[in-house]
């Protein structure tokens, strides 16, 4: 059985800072999941390179052996990475209303 995601070798830099650093696992059809640690160590940043919030530095991230490529968050929409009719979906934890709380 093939992984359903997959990062090979994956590092993430955002604003000249090594947020994820050769991260390489597999997650297959079935199984379950829970991302644990600490704050700052970097569970909604691996999610957001999933859905293509980031930017890769090196490596690759595969969403049913394809190389995953998904579209960017707009205000108040979930990021929707979508391939042969299976669907990841990602709703961010904060949303900024531009000055509304």
């Amino acid at each position: 059985m093939s992984p359903i995601i997959r990062f090979d070798q994956v590092s993430v830099t955002a604003h000249e800072k090594t947020i994820l650093s050769n991260i390489s696992f597999a997650l297959f059809p079935g199984e379950k999941t829970v991302l644990y640690g600490k704050s700052d160590s970097g569970k909604s940043s691996l999610l957001r390179t999933l859905v293509g919030l980031h930017s890769l530095k090196s490596g690759t991230v595969y969403f049913q052996e394809k190389t995953a490529n998904s579209n960017i968050c707009r205000p108040f929409e979930a990021v929707t990475l979508t391939l042969d009719n299976n669907r990841f979906k990602y709703v961010p934890k904060s949303i900024s209303l531009n000055g509304f709380k």
